[in-house]
């Protein structure tokens, strides 16, 4: 019995040992590879350095300023956005246009249209005058200065000048393409 407490003492020690040897291994191991880890997250050093909450105030209000100037140049660039639709609105129903696609509208007696260059316009009501040398599409022939559009014809400009048709009444026309009335 007394050899077997010897044994088991002399194995608990080995034991003790071991596991002592092993930890001062693992401590150095440890001590090896953490201490950069751990230098370079303390808090306050060059690679994480502390920061003030005046600091981010500071930092807070730059951005916030710099967001109310935008704020501001979107409103009024929203504003005079706004202001040259209404005024591309009025040009065109007072002044001319541009139709992709053909629309009918009064041109009021003294008033002329001028088409730009391929407008064309059909005649459907009242009475208007070439004011330039102008195609008759439907005849095949130029219309002269002063000659009477007939109706229901196409008449096309081919040059943007002072081509077009003078109403000697309130009339009624088909038009496509760029105009103005002048």
């Amino acid at each position: 019995m007394k050899k077997n407490l010897s044994t088991t003492r002399l194995l608990m020690f080995c034991i003790v040992l071991i596991i002592t040897f092993s930890a001062v291994q693992f401590s150095n191991a440890v001590t090896n590879v953490v201490p950069a880890a751990v230098t370079a997250a303390v808090p306050g050093s060059g690679s994480d350095p502390l920061v003030t909450k005046s600091y981010l105030d500071k930092r807070i209000k730059i951005v916030g300023d710099k967001l109310i100037a935008a704020n501001a140049s979107i409103t009024s660039l929203k504003t005079q956005i706004s202001t040259m639709k209404s005024q591309i609105a009025t040009l065109s129903v007072n002044h001319g246009g541009t139709s992709s696609s053909a629309k009918y509208m009064t041109v009021k007696k003294g008033k002329t249209i001028r088409l730009q260059v391929g407008g064309s316009l059909v005649l459907y009501s009242g009475t208007g005058i070439a004011t330039g040398i102008i195609s008759d599409l439907t005849d095949g022939k130029a219309l002269a200065v002063n000659k009477n559009i007939i109706p229901r014809h196409l008449i096309m400009s081919g040059i943007s000048d002072t081509r077009g048709v003078k109403a000697k009444t309130d009339i009624v026309v088909l038009v496509a393409g760029s105009y103005k009335i002048v």
